[in-house]
C-alpha cells in the first residue's frame, strides 16, 4: 500500500512481460485453446468435467477422453516448453455448446488460479482442494461443477484480471444490453400504437424509470421513433396506421429493423441457425463466445430481453423466430423457418440489404449462401422455393418494385435504383 503498487493493477493490467493469457483460436467445429503461462495444473482442472482417463501420452503430447454427462469426448494437449504454453484441442465439439462453455471456465481457472480457495468453499463433497497446488480427489468428485459456476469465468483471478481471449473474436465495442432485462412486448405496442401522440404523456401503466427506457430503446431500433428524441417516425406512422389490420406484417418489418439496429436481434440473426433447439444457458455461451469482452450479467440481461421479446409477442410464437417450451422442466428455445412471411416484407428486406450493400443488383444465391449474415433468409428462414414464388409475384406486381430472371439457371434480382426502403411502407402499406 505504502509503495502504491496496488495502482499497478488499474484496468486489470499486470506489469509481467510474461502475462498469463488465453487464446481461443477455434470453437467449431473443433475447440482449440492455446494458455500461455498458466498457473496451475490443466488435468487437475478437467477432472471437474467427468472421468478423466489419460490414453497416450509421449514427451510433449498428450491425448485422453473425458465422460461429460453421458458424452464421451477426446482431446490433444501438446505443450511448447520453449514458449511456456499448450494447446488443448477437442475434435468436432461446435454442437456442444454447454461443454465448451464448462471447457473454457476450466481452462480459465489453470491459467489464472492464485490459490484465493474461494472456489473450493462450494465444493459439497470436500473433493477440491486449492493450497498450495490445485487437487482433485476423484473419488469424491461428482462432478456438480459448482467451482465452475459460482461465479463469472467460473475464477475469481480470471474476472478480476478481464484479460481478453485472442482469436478472432477479440470482442466489439458496442452497446448491446439497453433494455433492463425487457423485451419488446405486443401489450405495449398495442397501448402506444392506440395512441402514438400522446402516449409517453398518458397513463400508459408502464414504469416510468424501469420500462419506458427500454421501451423506448427498442422503438428506435424498430424505427418505429425517430433516433433523438421520442417522436414517431414516418415509418413508425405507417406501421400503426396498419397495425390492427395487417400486426403479422408489421412485426415482420419491426424485425427486419431489429435484425439492422439491434445489437442482440443482429447477433441472433447471425448466429443461431434455423431448426435448433437450445437450452437459454446454451444461447449464453455461444454469446460470450462472439462477445468474450462483455460481462456475463451484461450478456445475460441482453438476451433475457431478445427471449422475452420472443416470448411476449408474435416473433416468437407466429413467426416461429423463438418459440418457447418447456422440456425436462428446462426452457428450450426453438427457431423455426417462417415461410408465411407476406410479399411487403420480402420486398423491404430486399431494399434494406440493397441499400446495407449499396447496390441493387442481387442474387438468390448469395441470399442462401451459407456464409451469408443477414438478408431474408437470414432473417426468417423462409424457403427457396418459396421465395422464388414470391419474387414472381412482385415481378407481376403494378407497382413494378422488381424485375427477376430465374429461367435457365437464372437467379437474379434487380431492384429499382429511384426506390428506397422506405418507398416500399409506402407503395405497398
Amino acid at each position: 500500500m505504502k509503495e502504491g503498487n496496488w495502482k499497478l493493477r488499474a484496468g486489470g493490467k499486470t506489469v509481467s512481460e510474461e502475462q498469463s493469457r488465453i487464446d481461443v483460436i477455434s470453437t467449431n467445429p473443433d475447440f482449440v485453446a492455446t494458455l500461455t503461462a498458466p498457473k496451475e495444473n490443466l488435468f487437475q482442472w478437467l477432472k471437474t468435467l467427468g472421468k478423466l482417463q489419460i490414453l497416450n501420452q509421449d514427451k510433449n503430447k498428450i491425448s485422453g477422453e473425458i465422460k461429460y454427462n453421458k458424452s464421451v469426448f477426446y482431446f490433444k494437449v501438446v505443450s511448447n516448453e520453449i514458449n511456456n504454453n499448450l494447446t488443448i484441442s477437442f475434435d468436432d465439439i461446435g454442437n456442444e455448446i454447454l461443454f465448451q462453455g464448462h471447457l473454457k471456465r476450466v481452462l480459465y481457472k489453470t491459467t489464472f488460479c492464485v490459490h484465493c480457495e474461494v472456489c473450493e468453499v462450494e465444493c459439497p463433497t470436500g473433493a477440491l482442494s486449492v493450497v498450495p497446488l490445485v487437487s482433485i480427489d476423484s473419488k469424491k468428485c461428482i462432478h456438480c461443477c459448482k467451482c465452475l459456476d459460482f461465479t463469472e469465468k467460473g475464477c475469481i483471478a480470471a474476472k478480476s484480471i478481464n484479460t481478453p481471449e485472442g482469436g478472432k473474436n477479440m470482442g466489439k465495442s458496442v452497446s448491446i444490453d439497453r433494455y433492463a432485462g425487457f423485451g419488446l412486448r405486443k401489450i405495449w405496442l398495442d397501448k402506444f400504437f392506440s395512441n402514438t401522440e400522446k402516449f409517453f404523456e398518458s397513463n400508459h401503466g408502464l414504469n416510468p424509470t424501469k420500462q419506458i427506457p427500454p421501451f423506448t430503446c427498442w422503438l428506435r431500433e424498430a424505427e418505429i421513433l425517430n433516433r433523438d428524441d421520442k417522436e414517431i417516425s414516418i415509418a413508425g406512422k405507417i406501421l400503426a396506421n396498419n397495425y390492427f389490420s395487417k400486426e403479422n406484417i408489421v412485426w415482420e418489418i419491426i424485425w427486419v429493423n431489429l435484425s439492422y439496429n439491434s445489437t442482440i436481434a443482429q447477433w441472433y440473426v447471425e448466429n443461431v441457425d434455423w431448426n435448433t433447439r437450445l437450452q437459454k444457458a446454451e444461447q449464453e455461451v455461444l454469446l460470450r463466445n462472439s462477445f468474450p469482452k462483455y460481462k456475463e450479467r451484461t450478456l445475460h440481461n441482453a438476451l433475457e430481453a431478445l427471449l422475452n421479446t420472443f416470448k411476449e409477442g408474435p416473433l416468437g410464437n407466429t413467426l416461429l423466430l423463438g418459440k418457447h417450451e418447456v422440456e425436462n422442466k428446462k426452457t428450450i428455445i426453438i427457431k423455426q423457418p417462417y415461410n408465411d412471411i407476406s410479399p411487403v416484407s420480402v420486398a423491404y428486406s430486399l431494399y434494406r440489404y440493397a441499400e446495407s450493400k449499396k447496390r441493387y443488383a442481387l442474387t438468390v444465391s448469395e441470399l442462401y449462401d451459407s456464409k451469408q449474415t443477414e438478408g431474408i433468409y437470414r432473417q426468417f428462414g423462409v424457403s427457396r422455393e418459396r421465395f422464388e414464388s414470391i419474387l414472381r409475384t412482385l415481378k407481376e406486381d403494378k407497382s413494378r418494385v422488381l424485375n427477376v430472371d430465374l429461367n435457365m439457371g437464372l437467379d437474379n434480382i434487380n431492384l429499382r435504383e429511384d426506390l428506397t426502403a422506405m418507398d416500399i411502407l409506402t407503395i405497398f402499406m
